[in-house]
């Protein structure tokens, strides 16, 4: 009988303690400590939502990777659309924002296609929201930077840096880019995306080709004006065949869904990029939002 009691009461207390976890991890999970305080890095998501004011609901919205941050400056355009921008961001990720209502677009999106967004290889920010699991504690999907957080604050305290207080980032701006390569730079990198990228066939991009339908799909059951961007390329190297490829298979998809499509692939002038497709912050982007607002704003 005392066995009995005692597995009672050790199962009560293992119970207890999965309770107690359970609310914590809830709790946690609603005050979201690491993507409000600055205390802790932000990525580029995050960097949206706080940039204007906690929101993430937009009547236009203008979605891509690292490519569409470096061109659309929100600052300088008249068009009312919001630069939701993030970095590594795919397809798949647009449509997970979407359907898990991180991302809530009332009237207009737009999409700009590099063959990045549509390449299922492309590793993305596994820090992203929507990356959670169903079942995955709040600290266990924030481990790496509360880890990050707790040695920087040692290193502050030991080092006798406290009373300059714990380092913040409160800078909510993404990633953009200087100037241009030089032509060595640029053999450079097409070198190192050629081994990584461009000998990636078309089996290669099925499940963001998958995830534009669906968000073709999304956009028609919530009634949302969508429309799609191919994404300036820097002539100077000739684009790949399977990036081509992936383009125009992102094509017949927007064709089959009457998405209204603007190629700009070979629009702009080498000296508007910093790289193969990234545009500089000082010419290629003031001039790239300068042309594209009119079409925006139709």
């Amino acid at each position: 009988m005392k066995t009995i009691w005692k597995r009672f009461f050790a199962l009560r207390f293992v119970l207890g303690l999965l309770l107690i976890a359970g609310i914590l991890d809830t709790a946690l999970s609603l005050w979201k400590p690491v993507e409000r305080s600055t205390l802790f890095v932000k990525n580029d998501y995050e960097k949206i939502a706080l940039s204007h004011n906690g929101n993430t609901t937009f009547d236009r919205a203008f979605y891509g990777n690292s490519v569409l941050i470096s061109a659309y400056r929100e600052d300088l355009s008249a068009s009312g659309y919001a630069n939701v921008g993030i970095a590594y961001g795919t397809m798949t990720d647009l449509a997970a924002m979407l359907e898990g209502n991180y991302l809530t677009v009332n009237e207009n999106l737009v999409v700009m296609l590099n063959y990045f967004t549509l390449l299922d290889t492309m590793e993305t920010d596994p820090t992203y929201p929507w990356h959670r699991g169903v079942l995955e504690p709040y600290c266990y999907f924030q481990r790496d930077r509360i880890q990050s957080f707790v040695m920087r604050t040692v290193d502050t305290v030991f080092l006798g840096y406290a009373s300059n207080g714990l380092p913040r980032f409160s800078d909510f701006g993404r990633t953009i880019c200087h100037g241009a390569m030089t032509d060595a730079e640029l053999k450079e990198r097409a070198a190192a995306h050629e081994k990584a990228y461009w000998r990636q066939d078309l089996s290669n991009y099925q499940e963001n080709l998958k995830a534009l339908e669906q968000v073709a799909a999304y956009c028609k059951t919530h009634g949302i004006r969508l429309r799609v961007v191919f994404a300036p390329w820097n002539d100077y190297i000739a684009m790949p065949e399977y990036p081509k490829a992936a383009m125009e298979a992102a094509r017949a998809i927007c064709e089959e869904q009457g998405i209204e499509v603007l190629d700009l692939t070979s629009a702009f002038p080498r000296d508007c990029f910093y790289d193969l497709g990234h545009f500089n912050y000082e010419y290629g982007a003031v001039r790239f939002t300068k042309e594209i607002d009119p079409w925006l704003s139709a």
